[in-house]
């Protein structure tokens, strides 16, 4: 019992800075915006796609 109330005490004592310590965001690579998609037209009356 002493062991789980000593287990709680500290994991409550801890969270606020686990909370607050700030995430290491990873620098990715920039790349070439890719071409836009080619435009196509909208379905007519009774038609869907399949």
């Amino acid at each position: 019992m002493k062991l789980l109330r000593r287990t709680f005490i500290t994991s409550a004592a801890l969270a606020p800075v686990a909370c607050g310590v700030p995430l290491a965001y990873q620098r990715g690579t920039p790349v070439a915006q890719l071409v836009p998609a080619p435009q196509v037209r909208a379905p007519q009356a009774g038609q869907e796609w399949t």
